[in-house]
């Protein structure tokens, strides 16, 4: 799912469907991704490109920064590199997938004014809404993808591209 964002206002999300990714090699290496986010580019911008590393987003990053002049930034949901606490400072975050929703939650709080515009997609709605979270210790976690996916009967692989272009602003936040 290609997710593009212009400052506050997200586009309708763009799937790529992943029979047309799984049909042949050369789609599995990641090239055929890299094609398609290359093509969805608006002429004249320089945009960053933040790709999740799970299933084809390590070909395709390396795709990617091999092909094109544009940043693109790896992201790896289980990893450790954003914040340490939340944006009201007191719970600890668990991995950076809590915490991309976690902002995203912040984000669209209309008491804290940052206005997003997102697309009325009800699979967006869904997606973004799905997540539960639990407090152990002191640290935030959200539940396993796994258990939301029985829980919605599908990934919530659009949330999940939306929550990371939600993270541009913050990218610094994650250069180790």
């Amino acid at each position: 799912v290609l997710a593009k964002r212009y400052a506050k206002w997200f586009a309708w999300p763009i799937y790529i469907e992943k029979d047309d990714i799984l049909s042949d090699h050369s789609k599995r290496s990641g090239g055929y991704v890299g094609r398609r986010v290359l093509a969805e580019i608006d002429s004249g911008t320089n945009p960053l490109l933040m790709i999740d590393l799970i299933n084809v987003g390590t070909s395709a990053v390396d795709w990617l920064v091999e092909n094109c002049d544009f940043q693109v930034f790896p992201f790896t949901a289980s990893a450790r590199t954003s914040p340490s606490r939340t944006v009201q400072g007191g719970l600890q975050i668990a991995n950076d997938r809590t915490w991309a929703y976690w902002n995203m939650r912040v984000l669209l709080d209309p008491q804290n004014g940052h206005e997003l515009m997102l697309p009325p997609s009800p699979k967006l709605r869904a997606d973004l809404t799905a997540p539960r979270y639990e407090i152990r210790s002191g640290t935030i976690h959200m539940e396993s993808k796994d258990k939301i996916k029985l829980r919605l009967g599908r990934s919530t692989d659009t949330g999940d591209a939306f929550t990371l272009a939600a993270l541009e602003d913050l990218l610094p936040v994650f250069r180790v």
